[in-house]
This record gives structure tokens, sequence and C-alpha cells, in this order.
């Protein structure tokens, strides 16, 4: 089950929702039509993105999606 991160103040993320059981996230960024599946995020990003503040979420998607070698993606 995917959660949805809302009300999102981000100048590069236009939707957001992962899900920590398959260490998944999606992601759709402003000024594009298409959404990416993340696969191998890990745990305990997710659960900072969940239960703790993070002050913003374009960094958040820069350090564990896009910089991290062992998470893969796929354009949806």
């Amino acid at each position: 089950m995917f959660l949805s991160v809302n009300n999102i103040k981000s100048s590069s993320i236009e939707e957001l929702s992962v899900n920590a059981a398959t260490s998944q996230a999606v992601v759709k960024y402003i000024g594009g039509n298409t959404k990416y599946l993340y696969t191998g995020v890990d745990f305990a990003a997710i659960y900072d993105l969940v239960y703790r503040n993070v002050e913003s979420l374009g960094a958040w998607v820069n350090t564990n999606l896009k910089s991290n070698e062992s998470v893969t993606y796929l354009a949806l």
C-alpha cells in the first residue's frame, strides 16, 4: 500500500508516494507527465519521510532515490 505525501511544497516534486513494505517510491516531477517508480529505497529513508520532518522533498528525492546506486527506476 502506497502512502501519499500530502501538502507538497516543492519546486520540483508534484506527487510523491512511498511503500515501506516493498521499498518503493513513486514520483511525478513538476512539468513532466511521467511518473517514476523507484525500487530499493532504504527503509530508514522512508521512515524519516513518513514520521519525521523532512525539510526539502527535492533533497530527499535526490539523496535517497536519484543518487543512491542501489535504487533502480522505471518510467510508468
